[in-house]
């Protein structure tokens, strides 16, 4: 806590949470304009990839859902579609979540259990509860809830203990709860390969290095983001190549490098002025998108 205090000038444990409830604000609404804004943002030291490094220091527009009738049923909207979202998650994660919920909520109730057991399964359910509902009013991800996938398998163990269930019911509770995880790394499976090579291909036969700009969208900015890291170059997010000047403008006052610009199947390109080192039949293609790069400086 001392060491990120120092950092920011102010005590704190944390800039995501604040950050993150900014977000999901009404003025973005889980947009981020590092992504969709097609501004560049200069990484925040020499040794960062990009600004995502640390987002917080591009500050976003804050709101206080206390402060009209109107974003206070905005934010009651959130933890709503939150919770839903919650629900689903531990239920993709394994179907018995919510059964184990139920029944750990039953044997709770029930006045004729061990007051032990009861105790146990109270605060299992109450810190399943608390934390994740912490969660709710922000901008909701599952890899925030995490522990509560532990908690429940373990809350299912204990349930399984306290039935005095036989080895098959443990066994297909251990099945439902690795299932998931196990096809996330079967499917992630040299994930980004093609990206990979490609930086090796941009690195070994056309020397790019330094700094990198490339069309702004979810599309631009995810994958240049990952050629930017292979290459080890930093990524000053993406920029519309519609206004030329005013790309040529920031391009230059960022000291930008190459520059890649994505174009989507079947929908002109707009020839920039800069130099572009693959060409014809060296051109990647990436799915549904084209790319150039170009030779800034």
């Amino acid at each position: 806590m001392g060491l990120i205090s120092d950092k920011y000038g102010y005590l704190t444990f944390g800039t995501a949470s604040e950050y993150n409830h900014d977000l999901i604000g009404p003025n973005l609404k889980g947009l981020h304009p590092m992504i969709y804004d097609e501004l560049l943002f200069k990484p925040p030291n020499k040794t960062a990839l990009s600004a995502w490094e640390d987002p917080s220091y591009h500050k976003l527009k804050s709101w206080n859902p206390l402060s009209s009738w109107g974003l206070f049923k905005y934010q009651l909207k959130i933890i709503f579609g939150n919770s839903l979202i919650f629900l689903l998650m531990i239920t993709l994660f394994s179907a018995l979540s919510i059964p184990i919920l139920l029944i750990s909520l039953v044997y709770l109730i029930r006045s004729s259990n061990n007051f032990k057991y009861r105790l146990i399964l109270f605060y299992s359910l109450i810190t399943i509860l608390i934390y994740s509902m912490g969660f709710f009013p922000i901008n909701f991800e599952r890899r925030y809830i995490i522990i509560d996938f532990v908690l429940l398998f373990l809350l299912g163990g204990y349930l399984c203990t306290m039935s005095n269930l036989n080895k098959a019911f443990a066994i297909i509770l251990i099945i439902s709860f690795i299932i998931m995880p196990f096809a996330s790394l079967y499917s992630g499976f040299n994930g980004n390969k093609d990206l990979y090579d490609l930086s090796q291909t941009l690195k070994n036969d056309y020397h790019v290095h330094g700094n990198i700009a490339s069309t702004g969208g979810y599309i631009g900015w995810e994958d240049s983001h990952f050629i930017s890291f292979y290459l080890n170059c930093q990524y000053y997010s993406g920029i519309s190549e519609n206004n030329v000047e005013k790309l040529k403008k920031e391009l230059k006052n960022n000291d930008i490098n190459y520059y890649l610009a994505w174009n989507k199947k079947g929908t002109d390109s707009i020839n920039l002025p800069f130099k572009e080192i693959i060409t014809g039949s060296k051109r990647v293609e990436n799915g549904t998108e084209y790319l150039k790069v170009y030779y800034v400086s």
